[in-house]
C-alpha cells in the first residue's frame, strides 16, 4: 500500500513538472519573443510641404485641412525636395491622392494612417531613388494637422 503511495506521489510530480514545462514551452513560443529587436533609426530630415484644404470625393460637401511634413532618408533626398519643380510634383501626388478619398474613411486614426501609407507610396514612386543605398527617399509621411469638415 506504501509502495502504490509512492509510486502515485513520483508519478503526480512528473505529470505535474511535464505540464509546467509544456506551459512554458507555449508561453514562449506564443508569447516570447524570438525575433530579434528592430533598430530604431533617429529620425530623418524633414522636409515640410506645406498646409492643404482640399475637396473629399463625397457626394455632401466635406473638406479636409492637413499639414504635410516628409521625414526622408538622407540630407540629399531632403535636398531635392527645394528644388521648386520637384516640391510642386510632390504637392499635385499630394492633392490628387486625398481628393479620391471620402470622409468615412478618414474620420479614424486607422484612417488618417493608410493616407500617410498611400502618400508615401505614390511619393516614392515619383521621386528618384537615393544615392547611397538605391532605398526610397520618403521614409515616413507625417500630418502637423488634420482636420475634416
Amino acid at each position: 500500500m506504501a509502495k502504490k503511495a509512492v509510486i502515485f506521489v513520483v508519478v503526480g510530480v512528473v505529470v505535474l513538472l511535464l505540464g509546467i514545462g509544456g506551459g512554458v514551452m507555449v508561453g514562449l513560443k506564443f508569447f516570447g519573443s524570438d525575433k530579434p529587436k528592430e533598430k530604431l533609426l533617429p529620425p530623418g530630415p524633414t522636409v515640410s510641404v506645406g498646409n492643404f484644404t482640399i475637396n473629399l470625393a463625397d457626394p455632401e460637401p466635406h473638406l479636409i485641412q492637413l499639414g504635410v511634413t516628409l521625414e526622408m532618408e538622407d540630407p540629399d533626398s531632403a535636398a531635392l525636395l527645394s528644388d521648386s519643380g520637384w516640391i510642386s510634383r510632390v504637392k499635385n501626388e499630394i492633392i490628387l491622392t486625398v481628393k479620391d478619398r471620402r470622409y468615412d474613411e478618414l474620420k479614424s486614426s486607422e484612417g488618417a494612417q493608410i493616407l500617410a501609407q498611400d502618400l508615401r507610396g505614390r511619393l516614392n514612386s515619383l521621386l528618384p531613388r537615393t544615392k547611397k543605398g538605391d532605398k526610397v527617399p520618403v521614409r515616413q509621411v507625417l500630418f502637423d494637422q488634420f482636420m475634416l469638415q
